[in-house]
């Protein structure tokens, strides 16, 4: 009878660096997620900074557009406004008496046409004036806002992938299982073409075991019988019980020789025990 671990579980980190610190021995049991070595990720971890900032700039900026303009502005915008149009009412007003002035030849074509500009002029500043206050006062358009919300969904994408690149920075047991070898110690540089495995691992939790079967009495094996660990046997040997027969049926227990072969499945940690019943598999 032999009996092994599962297959060896070779692990090597996503990115190439320096290791800065490796928590774990050789022998010892990890559980699943448990970090095995990590890496410098000074880089890395700027760059989640970074990507932090972006987004709570983006999402700032969203909010301020959906917020509009501060009351303060708006109100400097309409007094702006007003202010405007006193000044053209009272060009208006002058014009008007220049005018008539001018047709009686009582004041020179230069002072008219200069008067006649500013009114058009202060038309066009309290123009400028209006929109400057409907602007400030008009809600966030569409467009604008799904651009911003474009931003906003970019930049948590690139926080994303930093936080995804600076995990990649450690190496974390894939399964349960016993280190088997570590290859590497803290201030190497290792990385995933490093021609050997960081750490090597298996899950000791299960164990195949193999038993040998007479040749005559490997057709008359089923799936399902029970195979007995146990010092009595000579090496090489299985016993079928308790009082099963090599063909499954009851009676006195048996052994059976090489070089025919079956496989056990024998969940255990540890060295097999004596008198361990054992179920055969395919």
């Amino acid at each position: 009878m032999e009996g092994g671990a599962t297959a060896e579980i070779e692990l090597w980190p996503q990115l190439s660096g320096r290791i800065v610190e490796s928590p774990v021995q050789e022998g010892q049991f990890v559980s699943k997620g448990e970090l095995l070595l990590r890496l410098n990720d000074e880089q890395h971890r700027h760059q989640v900074s970074l990507a932090a900032a972006e987004l709570a700039l983006a999402e700032a900026q969203l909010e301020r557009l959906l917020n509009g303009a501060r009351p303060q502005q708006c109100a400097e915008a309409a007094a702006l406004h007003q202010a405007k149009l006193a000044e053209l009412e009272r060009a208006e007003l002058s014009w008007q008496r220049i005018d008539g002035l001018r047709q009686a030849l009582a004041v020179s074509q230069q002072k008219a046409d200069d008067q006649r500009t500013l009114v058009a002029s202060l038309r066009a500043q309290v123009a400028a004036a209006r929109s400057r206050l409907e602007l400030l006062e008009a809600p966030a358009r569409d467009d604008e806002v799904q651009m911003d919300k474009a931003r906003i969904q970019a930049a948590r994408a690139q926080l994303e992938l930093a936080k995804v690149q600076q995990e990649w920075t450690r190496l974390r047991a894939p399964s349960d299982g016993q280190i088997l070898k570590i290859n590497v110690e803290a201030g190497e540089l290792t990385g995933p073409t490093s021609i050997a495995a960081a750490v090597v691992m298996a899950d000791t939790s299960k164990f195949h075991v193999r038993a040998f079967v007479d040749g005559l009495n490997s057709p008359r094996m089923q799936i399902g019988i029970t195979a007995i660990n146990s010092p009595a046997a000579s090496p090489n040997t299985v016993e079928l019980g308790p009082n099963l027969a090599c063909d499954g049926t009851r009676g006195s227990a048996s052994t059976c020789a090489p070089p025919a072969r079956r496989r056990c499945h024998y969940p255990t940690a540890k060295s097999l025990p004596n008198s361990t019943v054992l179920p055969v598999a395919p």
